[in-house]
């Protein structure tokens, strides 16, 4: 499998920074409630207290957002690409509602199940590896039209988990999540990581993430 999914801000254009950190963000469990039952429809999606202010906080300290959400519904055909792009359209004004800062600039999604085997869903990196190139150097070929674009991968880089931990592109990237496979991904792709477990939420790790000294969570493929 070589097709993910990608979704731009609906009225921002994406602005390309090839110097800023990038603050990469699993969905369900980081930015709003996750469901045993998925997140089926915009009225399901309900943001995790203090998720805006977190996210308006790094955008104001010079990050670049990127959303990798694993949506295997998808592919179990519950639903389409369409009506993520609708819960996401939702999640973005929910957020900017909330705090005008908290802006998305970039939503990746791989729609697949685990038994798939695809090149895409977390704990590979590799849509940490196609955000970075998007965000940093642009892509005049995708296309910016509203709602969820298919994005063809055409390579993929197998994370090796028996060698050291990679060098990031940018020593503030920085993933963060609430299961191991998140930090698989951010592993992968060499950035520092943070995990949200039961005590701890978005808002209460942002000091952490800012702190340029902290190297996040330690992890053991």
């Amino acid at each position: 499998m070589s097709e993910a999914f990608y979704q731009f801000h609906p009225s921002k254009p994406l602005q390309v920074q090839d110097d800023a950190p990038i603050a990469f963000l699993d969905r369900d469990g980081v930015i709003n409630i996750g469901y045993s039952t998925y997140v089926n429809s915009p009225s399901e999606m309900n943001l995790i207290e203090g998720a805006a202010h977190a996210i308006a906080r790094l955008k104001i300290a010079g990050y670049t957002i990127c959303i990798i959400t694993n949506q295997s519904p998808i592919e179990r055909k519950l639903w389409d690409h369409h009506t993520l792009a609708e819960i996401h359209e939702h999640m973005i004004e929910q957020l900017e509602y909330i705090n005008p800062d908290a802006q998305i600039d970039l939503i990746l999604a791989c729609p697949h199940k685990f038994s798939t085997s695809c090149r895409c869903r977390k704990p590979e990196s590799t849509l940490l590896r196609f955000g970075a190139s998007i965000l940093r150097e642009g892509s005049p070929r995708l296309s910016k039209k509203y709602g969820m674009t298919t994005l063809h991968l055409p390579y993929f880089v197998e994370t090796n988990w028996f060698n050291a931990k990679p060098i990031p592109d940018h020593p503030l990237d920085v993933m963060v999540g609430d299961r191991r496979t998140d930090e698989g991904a951010g592993w992968g792709f060499g950035t520092r990581i943070f995990r949200i477990r039961n005590d701890s939420n978005l808002k209460k790790i942002i000091p952490r993430i800012l702190d340029a000294n902290d190297e996040g969570d330690d992890f053991y493929p």
